[in-house]
C-alpha cells in the first residue's frame, strides 16, 4: 500500500507516478496486482498541513483484507 496526496507540491505527481507505476507492473507482471494498492487521498500532500485522520481510514481495511491483522 501506498498512500499518496492528489497533489503533492515537494515531491511532485510526475514523480509520485514515476514511483508508482514501476511498482504496480513489477506486481502485476508477477501475478500478484491485487496485492498493490495505492492510495490516492483526498488531501493534496506534503504542504506542511497535518494528514486529518480520515486520510487513513483506508489502512486498517487494507490489512485486514491482506491477513496482516
Amino acid at each position: 500500500m501506498i498512500q499518496t496526496g492528489y497533489a503533492d507540491e515537494r515531491v511532485g505527481q510526475d514523480q509520485l507516478e514515476a514511483l508508482i507505476n514501476p511498482i504496480a507492473r513489477a506486481y502485476a507482471g508477477r501475478g500478484v496486482g491485487h496485492r498493490f494498492f495505492h492510495d490516492l487521498m483526498d488531501i493534496p500532500g506534503h504542504d506542511g498541513m497535518r494528514i486529518p485522520d480520515s486520510a487513513l481510514d483506508g489502512v486498517v481495511p487494507w490489512l485486514q483484507e491482506q491477513g496482516m491483522l
